[in-house]
């Protein structure tokens, strides 16, 4: 999302306009009959979701603007559904994760270098759009990176779905040791600095991972450990986004622990300012696009910021499309989870299982302390499951002739 190109408009960033050229060339083969459009039963869940959306800027208090982010909406949809009518091979899925991986890789560059000149004093171009400020954290000598994005929060969300196809792609050796360790160490160092309760996401999504890792190999003890630190990276970063030591006026409750005074986290707020925003509009909600919060936070940097998002992706929907949004989005959660099963690591399913622990943990889990709704990435994934879900998935080799593949292989 960063730099932006002014020229394409103030909402608008290159990935948007080489996804309206990509669509546009698809309609055109699509006429010309080059090209076919994959019908999936998943389409009647988006048409229900957008429908929904849409009766919400119809009967929104700033219909104007809410029509205006319907049709943000629409694209979004759009995306996975063009995803899924173009990657229709094994080839072109397994380059769609390479190329996935190669973007990451630059994004995740970007990000070490920007922590690597704060260390050093020297300020770029590059630092320029790379740092982002403290926000609700206590200022200090360490910096947070909102790298080509324009939150944290959403490079970290996007390096985790990066980083589930690294493992996917090192399992089914499409990239060699020396490739995965430099994209895993530049993955990491950008996610850590971060510093955002995603992380905790991240680490839930790698210790499911090795959960199946350790107990495809025997391991029962090694693969309970596993998942039950990624569980509790989790819970920690929702306690985090709970509840806060740094003191605030506009905590609306307060208590001690160990002489320690805990006050209400701004997400907290957030979340109880949307809930009332859906009290008061429990069907439509109030509006796709509005504000659903009014939250003031004075911030240990000593400025005062306004808060009107609700920084929980079901709370978000539930208070601008109200009740029938929030049961069409969990119907699309459903159906891409569906689709990602079963969660092993055999040949044939090792990538529908990354993709399936990243949907779940950048899409559910983080969308727990964050807007991911319109992640245009998520989206992208979605449309990824989906191809993958039609296809059956790709193998990493033929399976010998007169005989059948083995189900199973050993991590590298």
């Amino acid at each position: 999302m960063q730099p932006k190109l002014d020229s394409l408009g103030p909402a608008m960033t290159p990935t948007d306009a080489i996804f309206v050229i990509t669509a546009a060339l698809f309609v055109i083969a699509w006429i010309a009959r080059q090209a076919k459009l994959r019908f999936d039963p998943i389409y009647i869940v988006f048409a229900l979701y957008a429908a929904a959306l849409s009766l919400s800027a119809l009967l929104s208090e700033n219909q104007a603007g809410s029509l205006v982010k319907l049709a943000g909406e629409v694209y979004l949809i759009a995306l996975a559904v063009l995803t899924l009518n173009i990657v229709r091979t094994p080839a072109m899925l397994k380059t769609a994760v390479l190329v996935w991986l190669a973007a990451s890789g630059i994004s995740a560059l970007i990000g070490t270098l920007a922590v690597a000149f704060f260390y050093l004093g020297i300020s770029n171009f590059l630092t320029a759009f790379a740092f982002h400020y403290y926000g609700t954290l206590p200022p200090g000598n360490y910096v947070r990176i909102q790298g080509t994005f324009l939150y944290p929060s959403m490079l970290c969300d996007y390096l985790t779905v990066s980083m589930m196809m690294l493992l996917a792609a090192r399992r089914l050796e499409w990239i060699s040791k020396t490739v995965a360790i430099t994209l895993g160490i530049l993955f990491s160092i950008t996610i850590a600095f971060t510093v955002t309760p995603g992380i905790g996401g991240v680490l839930f999504a790698v210790g499911w991972w090795c959960y199946l890792v350790f107990s495809q190999r025997g391991r029962p003890v090694m693969a309970r450990l596993a998942f039950g630190g990624g569980t509790m990276a989790f819970l920690a970063s929702l306690a985090v986004s709970t509840f806060t030591i740094i003191s605030t006026s506009a905590s609306p409750f307060s208590f001690y622990i160990g002489g320690i005074r805990i006050d209400a986290a701004h997400r907290s707020m957030t979340w109880s300012g949307a809930i009332e925003t859906f009290a008061h509009h429990p069907i439509f909600g109030r509006g796709i696009g509005l504000a659903v919060a009014n939250v003031y936070v004075h911030t240990p940097s000593d400025t005062i910021e306004l808060l009107t998002d609700a920084h929980n992706m079901f709370l978000n929907i539930a208070a601008q499309a109200g009740i029938v949004g929030l049961v069409s989005l969990i119907f699309i959660c459903v159906a891409v989870v569906r689709r990602s099963r079963p969660f092993d690591l055999t040949d044939a399913n090792t990538l529908r299982t990354a993709f399936g622990i990243a949907f779940v943990s950048a899409f559910l889990v983080q969308g727990l302390v964050g807007s991911f709704e319109d992640a245009r990435h998520l989206w992208v994934l979605t449309g990824l499951v989906l191809s993958f879900s039609a296809l059956g998935g790709p193998r990493r080799k033929p399976p010998p002739e007169g005989g059948t593949q083995n189900a199973k292989t050993t991590s590298p």
